[in-house]
């Protein structure tokens, strides 16, 4: 009995994301911060010289530095004040390398994507999963990529935005019609795969480290027990509860909310406290979110 390979397969996600033309290469400057990812010390002036190298990501950084989010009563004009008066080496990193990630993805075409939503979905989990952290019980070393795995564990969205605009916004009126069909559930039928399988081939290309892959294709996924589980345990609980709490989240994703919650066995007054800081800096975390997405205040 013969077979039809993968590649000639129409049927295969795989074949139909890695086929595209439009799919883009890894960018120099991002290849250059993945190389910095994995340094164990981090060197300001490094990570500066490797930054500017791209004018538009210094100055979105430095637009973060400037945001209400961090409140600075004065102006930041450069990058390394921005890092060591505002923002920090890791969070630069993270930060850097997820609007780096991002930033080949054009989502115009598809005006139903939300981009600034999809960046304030994207700080909000990277947040409440850092502060949350020290509760679950997380795998040694979990805490250096937490905060841009958060960042990145909706990066499929892009790429499905950006390769097919008129079957993402079939999905997302279909998903505003039937708020209890999982998006996943959607997409699959609608563009003929999900989000996190685009994701982890596009990370694959781009020889994303295998921590973020982890996450990217398992945060949706409960019952998980591979490498770093916990981690990708608690991204994909916060991302959940970030949409209970912004976005009205349908009922069919409350079980695996608790589930989720009762695997981490996380103090219900830890969760409460993390909340209500984000809770405390909404409208703050909004125009974080049109900067990060490109689009000022």
């Amino acid at each position: 009995m013969s077979t039809t390979p993968e590649s000639e397969n129409p049927d295969n996600p795989r074949a139909r994301i890695q086929e595209l033309p439009h799919l883009p290469p890894l960018a120099p400057v991002a290849q250059q911060l993945l190389l910095e990812l994995n340094r164990e010390e981090i060197d300001i002036n490094r990570l500066c010289r490797t930054i500017e190298q791209d004018p538009g990501l210094t100055a979105r950084l430095i637009g973060v530095a400037n945001s209400a989010y961090f409140s600075q009563r004065e102006p930041i004009y450069d990058l390394s004040t921005a890092i060591i008066r505002v923002l920090g080496l890791n969070l630069v990193k993270s930060l850097s390398l997820g609007i780096a990630l991002s930033a080949p993805f054009d989502t115009r075409a598809c005006p139903a994507f939300p981009l600034d939503h999809y960046w304030c979905q994207a700080m909000l989990t990277s947040t409440l999963a850092s502060q949350l952290a020290s509760q679950a019980n997380l795998e040694p070393g979990a805490n250096e990529y937490l905060f841009l795995g958060g960042l990145l564990h909706n990066l499929g969205d892009l790429i499905l935005a950006n390769c097919f605009p008129k079957q993402v916004c079939a999905v997302l009126r279909q998903a505003e019609a039937s708020p209890a069909t999982p998006l996943e559930a959607l997409q699959r039928d609608i563009i003929g795969f999900r989000a996190s399988e685009a994701g982890v081939i596009l990370g694959h290309k781009w020889h994303l480290p295998e921590r973020i892959l982890h996450i990217i294709s398992h945060h949706h996924d409960y019952h998980y027990r591979g490498e770093g589980w916990r981690a990708v345990c608690l991204i994909g609980y916060c991302s959940l509860l970030v949409r209970k709490e912004y976005c009205t989240m349908e009922s069919e994703g409350v079980p695996d909310l608790i589930t989720s919650h009762n695997v981490l066995d996380l103090p219900e007054n830890a969760v409460s406290a993390a909340l209500e800081r984000l809770r405390s800096k909404s409208e703050q975390t909004l125009s974080l979110a049109r900067t990060l997405a490109g689009r000022g205040a």
